[in-house]
């Protein structure tokens, strides 16, 4: 009776989330692995004798090296950290005064968010 119920657990419970588990974080193993892949095998055609979509012979930095040094890529993303933090400083504000009063207010919130 333990072996039918350890198997239905793997069956009906440990396989589906461990395939699940899977496609998620394909795409995040795909864009890692094409992160460090040369050009030259980054645009080899899908039916050429070597192509390998899911490893990468020769890895490499120049993607990277390119990134950082030929783009704007360091303060693009000083920029949107920036923006992020500060907007949600003030969705924090603006949320908690809907559920507490600060000092010296007469309401809770905007005005326009009263009923």
């Amino acid at each position: 009776m333990i072996e039918g119920a350890l198997w239905r657990k793997w069956v009906f419970y440990n396989i589906p989330l461990i395939l699940f588990v899977f496609v998620l974080l394909f795409p995040f193993y795909w864009m890692i692995i094409t992160t460090f892949r040369p050009d030259g095998e980054l645009y080899k055609p899908w039916n050429a004798s070597s192509y390998q979509p899911f490893w990468t012979n020769n890895p490499t930095l120049e993607h990277i090296k390119y990134l950082f040094e030929e783009t704007s890529f360091a303060r693009w993303m000083f920029n949107t950290m920036f923006i992020a933090f500060v907007s949600t400083i003030i969705s924090l504000f603006c949320g908690c005064s809907r559920v507490m009063r600060w000092p010296g207010s007469t309401s809770r919130g905007p005005a326009a968010w009263e009923p």
